[in-house]
Parts: structure tokens; C-alpha cells; sequence
């Protein structure tokens, strides 16, 4: 099955002498309202590539969302 993935991201940094921790936070969709079969169709009319098969099979319209958390110690 085809799948695209519409998102944004924000995130948030804290940096001590020592340590950085990094927060982001994703939310996003796949499915059609993602979009990425228009914007396949798009960009193949554009380069003159073949136009592209299988969105048929395209995944449902779910959501997505993604925490990750990193945190980083400096060498002394």
C-alpha cells in the first residue's frame, strides 16, 4: 500500500554547562489527507515522469505522533 506523511514538529532546547536536553514533539497524518498523492501527481507532470500508479491502495487516514526526548552530556 501507498502512504504519505503530512506533519510539523516543534521542540524545545535546555543547555547547562554540562548537559543539553532536547524535546520534540510531531503530530502529523498519513492517508489521503496527507496530500502526497496530489503532490506526487504534481511533481511528475512537472518532470515529465510517468504518472505514478497505486494510490488506490493508499493507507486510511490515521493520526501520527511522535515524542522523542534526547539528552546530551558534554565531554570535559
Amino acid at each position: 500500500p501507498y502512504a504519505g506523511w503530512l506533519y510539523g514538529s516543534t521542540g524545545l532546547i535546555a543547555e547547562t554547562g554540562l548537559r543539553l536536553d532536547q524535546l520534540e514533539l510531531t503530530l502529523g497524518i498519513v492517508g489521503p489527507a496527507s496530500l502526497a498523492d496530489q503532490t506526487q501527481k504534481f511533481v511528475h507532470g512537472i518532470t515529465g515522469s510517468k504518472k505514478p500508479r497505486g494510490w488506490a491502495t493508499q493507507l486510511k487516514n490515521e493520526p501520527g505522533v511522535i515524542l522523542t526526548y534526547q539528552r546530551s552530556w558534554r565531554r570535559i
